[in-house]
């Protein structure tokens, strides 16, 4: 009997062994596959992140691409439409002309060398022609510099006058447009230029015509020296 009874608590406490091995390899098991889990949860995460950001980027590309041609087409369709509108509306850059010396009426004027050019409008005996009806910004430049040979007195300010003259078939008179007034001091290194422009409405045919006092002061150059008109 008592070696039953040994044999008994034997086998019981090996069962009870038993069991506690299976426990502990059923928690190592399910601590691994909750591992795996995590590690599979992070690696999905860190993909999920990294198509995001490929999405992203290629979105940014894509509207910045769109952003900067469709900027470029607006640039070109404003560009095309400005030379378009520079090529077929009439306008007139007159520059100074040299032989303008003398006791002159009205200024004569370069139509075609250097700055000057005239597209639809016609130049003739000192008079720039309107094309057509409309509306035309006019405008004049002058720069007068003191001549040597200019007889005034040191410290007495000479004055200066210029003026542009419309002559229509419908006025007997011509019609004062601008003027401008300035004053240039007798001393040699004296110098001003001046400027004066307008919106005025012509008919076609009208005649524009510049008058400036003291042509012996004028800077014959054509930077400094201009006239024109163009249709807005």
């Amino acid at each position: 009997m008592p070696l039953c009874n040994e044999r008994d608590a034997l086998c019981l406490e090996m069962s009870e062994f038993q069991v506690t091995d299976r426990s502990v390899l059923i928690l190592i098991d399910h601590c691994n596959e909750m591992k795996r889990q995590e590690r599979h949860s992070r690696i999905i995460t860190c993909f999920l992140f990294l198509v995001l950001g490929a999405i992203f980027i290629l979105y940014t590309q894509t509207h910045s691409s769109l952003d900067s041609k469709h900027s470029k087409n607006e640039l070109e369709r404003r560009t095309g439409a400005y030379q378009q509108q520079i090529g077929t509306s009439p306008i007139a850059h007159l520059t100074a002309l040299k032989s303008n010396l003398g006791d002159i009426k009205y200024l004569d004027w370069e139509t075609t060398n250097g700055d000057a050019h005239l597209h639809a409008f016609n130049f003739s005996n000192n008079a720039l022609i309107a094309p057509q009806d409309g509306h035309y910004l006019i405008y004049l430049q002058i720069t007068y510099r003191m001549d040597v040979n200019f007889g005034c007195s040191s410290g007495s300010p000479v004055e200066l006058k210029q003026q542009v003259f419309q002559r229509s078939d419908r006025y007997p008179e011509e019609t004062l447009l601008l003027m401008a007034l300035d004053s240039i001091d007798c001393s040699k290194s004296s110098r001003t230029s001046v400027y004066t422009s307008g919106v005025f409405s012509l008919k076609k045919g009208d005649e524009l015509k510049v008058k400036a006092e003291h042509p012996m002061l004028i800077d014959w150059n054509e930077k400094k020296m201009f006239f024109g008109a163009f249709l807005i």
